[in-house]
């Protein structure tokens, strides 16, 4: 408990913030139900969540987001994969610090590369709706 002491004084708030959403990492119930935080799991997801922040790593991501379409084409048009990768590349960027802007008009670009006609008509109007301004 000592080292869990230690490294969570020495943590930024920020990092203490990530590890703590992954509470149910580090945390162990005992057989008569108490929950406590399990210092040698700590350290462990610690590490998990711990990002090196460069700008090409920004970059990388920036860019992955601005090539949706070659993604959708990646997943085998598979939308639930597609939403899971978005998801992820937004996650690397905020945990970068980075605001990601229009998500929207990218991710229009991404349902477009799908092959099924009905489902880019209803990306289309919903695209238009997005563009008018329709809730």
């Amino acid at each position: 408990m000592a080292v869990m002491t230690c490294l969570m004084n020495s943590c930024a708030p920020e990092c203490l913030n990530n590890v703590c959403h992954s509470s149910e990492n580090h945390v162990i119930t005992s057989a008569s139900g108490e929950v406590s935080e399990d210092g040698p799991l700590f350290p462990c997801i610690l590490v998990s969540r711990i990002v090196v922040d460069n700008r090409s790593t920004v970059s990388y991501y920036s860019h992955q987001l601005t090539c949706l379409d070659q993604l959708m084409v990646k997943v085998n048009k598979k939308i639930t994969n597609f939403n899971d990768e978005v998801q992820d590349i937004v996650q690397q960027l905020e945990s970068h610090g980075e605001e990601v802007n229009h998500l929207m008009v990218k991710l229009f670009k991404g349902y477009e590369a799908v092959f099924d006609k009905e489902f880019v008509s209803y990306i289309c109007l919903k695209k238009y709706e997005y563009n008018e301004g329709v809730p």
